[in-house]
Formats: structure tokens, sequence, C-alpha cells
């Protein structure tokens, strides 16, 4: 699958922060560990944004039912879930939603369409879950769409990547941190904890 580049974004600024990349670990590697094998996970993504500054502050998981190679969000239950999670987050808003994958997948367009149900344009993060040891760089990417509403054709969905930042408050930092560096040392001792490959790269990327 091949992203647009030649879209003016949307976002200027992004900003990620770690709890997140942490959240979507766990749910992956839990999800693995019922399951059996390495199952695609689904969630939606809150923060705040500000004209064309966003920052993703946390997540939570939701359902999608797949049924052969359709995608179904299960739309009660992420209405009652975000219903729950604005009373005690008032200030953080639905920016988007997040998947596991080694990258853009078909089933994300039409994902991406019924998301549309609970903002405009949301955004769509997809972390690769098993970037291989030696990756140096954090298996997370984050797109914004656009549609091409051209008159007498059918209208086509892009995703372009954003770039962005790791959101580096120090508390939140070493706290991070902690949890990378448990991580792996549970890993390597055959506890499962998060995905041992997916930890020890954040871990790796997180520390300067």
């Amino acid at each position: 699958l091949v992203e647009m580049a030649d879209k003016g974004a949307a976002v200027a600024s992004l900003k990620l922060h770690p709890l997140v990349i942490i959240n979507i670990s766990d749910h992956f590697t839990r999800t693995m560990a019922q399951v059996g094998r390495a199952s695609p996970v689904f969630g939606a993504l809150f923060g705040t944004q500000s004209g064309r500054e966003v920052e993703i502050f946390n997540s939570f998981e939701i359902l999608v039912n797949i049924e052969g190679d359709a995608h179904v969000v299960d739309r009660e239950f992420v209405e009652q879930k975000m219903a729950l999670f604005k009373e005690v987050f008032k200030t953080l808003d639905f920016l988007g939603w997040y998947t596991t994958a080694p990258g853009l997948q078909p089933a994300h367009y039409e994902l991406q369409q019924q998301m549309t149900a609970f903002a405009e344009m949301p955004l769509l993060l997809v972390m690769n879950p098993q970037p291989g040891l030696a990756s140096s760089e954090l298996p997370v990417s984050v797109f914004e769409a656009f549609v091409d509403d051209i008159v007498g054709q059918k209208q086509q969905l892009h995703f372009v990547p954003v770039p962005y930042d790791i959101a580096n408050e120090e508390a939140e930092r070493v706290g991070m941190s902690f949890i990378f560096f448990a991580a792996c040392t549970l890993s390597k001792a055959g506890t499962r904890t998060l995905h041992p490959q997916l930890a020890c790269s954040c871990f790796a990327w997180n520390l300067p």
C-alpha cells in the first residue's frame, strides 16, 4: 500500500506520550497470551488539540469484530467506554485510534471510515509489535487521513505519515523507563510482560 505524500498536513505538531506506547504493548501481549498467537489489537487515542498542535496522552482498548475480511467496530462498546473515560479525563478528547501491524493494511481503510463516527478525521497510530532485535527505531507510525473528493469520481481515502515527538516530561520519562527496564528484565527471565523485542526496543530508544 502506498501512502500519499503530497497533501498539505493538517497536523503541524504532534506529541506522543510514552503511556500510550506502554498501553498498546500491554494490550498486544495480553491478547497474544490469551489466543496463543500474535493478533492485531485495536484501541482509541485520547488527548488535546489546539489548532494544528496535537498531543496524545492516553488510550483505551476497543472491540473490533473480525469476520473473514470484514472488520466491524463495536460502536456501542466504544461509546460506552468513551463516556466512562470522559468522566475521569474531562480535558481529553477522542483524537484517533490505534492498531498493531507491520504497516498499513487494507482493513485500516475500512476501519478509518467507521472511526469517523467519533471524529471528523481521526488519526491512526500503527505499532509494529515484532520489530526485530536489530531495530533501533521506535516501531510506531502515526498517520492522518485525507479524502480526495473529485467531481464525477469515487472518493479516495489516503493516509499520510505524520512526524511526531515523544513527550519527554521528566516524571513520566522516569516512570516509563522503569517499566521498560522491568519488561526487558522479566522477559529475559522467562516471565511474560510486554513482548520482549518491543519492550527492549522501546527501552533502548527511550533512554538518552
